[in-house]
């Protein structure tokens, strides 16, 4: 492989390629071709779909960016003409549309990654499908961030208790129902504003435990209740077969 990297090499050294856009040289002794380092075997310049060329100078006049990109996953080069790249808004890095899954920020539409993902969408299940980007999650009102467990919470979370996520002006902490609940177990500087925080967290809490095993109970009931007509129909039918 290192012969015919070698080869190809020299080849594209003698040539005098230039940019599609702005007709400049591009250099080509070393630079063209990676021959070592992390990035040994890349062709630079060189979009990996329609192999047209450009220099990392040259940007878009419709999307005001680079024409050419690396995948950050990858490592292929492709330009914006070929639509195989495009840039998560919370990292700014580009990756091709076949490496990942991107996700939509729900408010600006915009890209972001799966590695990215996690960090600017509620940690609930109750709006999985609304995902921010880092821009809308930081200047927007949508999501509220506990300074304990670093968790995002919804404004529908913040509406209750154990969930909402509150300022103590006494001991200025910003933290969520539960990570609250355990500041104050914990005793130490745990004020009493923070006690009046978690009271109702406890007191929620408790309310969706009992209902929690109210559900139970009445599971177990239907499933004693299927048991017994079970047992009443091979009962019957044992003295069907027996009768025979």
């Amino acid at each position: 492989f290192h012969a015919f990297l070698t080869r190809y090499y020299d080849y594209l050294s003698s040539r005098a390629d230039v940019c599609l856009k702005c007709s400049c040289n591009l250099r080509g002794d070393g630079h063209v071709l990676q021959m070592d380092g992390y990035q040994y075997g890349t062709q630079n310049f060189t979009c990996y779909d329609c192999m047209n060329k450009y220099c990392y100078e040259c940007e878009d006049d419709l999307f005001g960016c680079y024409i050419i990109n690396e995948c950050e996953k990858c490592e292929r080069i492709y330009c914006l003409h070929c639509e195989k790249v495009d840039l998560c808004t919370s990292c700014n890095n580009w990756y091709c549309a076949d490496c990942i899954d991107f996700k939509q920020c729900f408010r600006c539409d915009e890209n972001t990654c799966p590695d990215c993902v996690r960090g600017v969408r509620c940690c609930n299940t109750c709006c999985a499908d609304k995902i921010s980007c880092n821009p809308c999650a930081d200047y927007g009102d949508d999501l509220s961030w506990c300074g304990r467990c670093n968790e995002a919470y919804c404004g529908d979370c913040c509406n209750s208790d154990v969930y909402a996520v509150k300022f103590c002006d006494v001991c200025e902490t910003l933290l969520c129902g539960q990570c609250r609940v355990k500041k104050c177990k914990e005793g130490g500087n745990c004020c009493a504003r923070c006690y009046q925080f978690a009271f109702p967290v406890i007191s929620e809490d408790k309310e969706r435990v009992q209902a929690e095993m109210d559900e139970l109970k009445s599971e177990n009931r239907e499933q004693r209740n299927e048991i017994n007509e079970l047992k009443r129909k091979v009962k019957d039918l044992a003295g069907e077969l027996a009768e025979e």
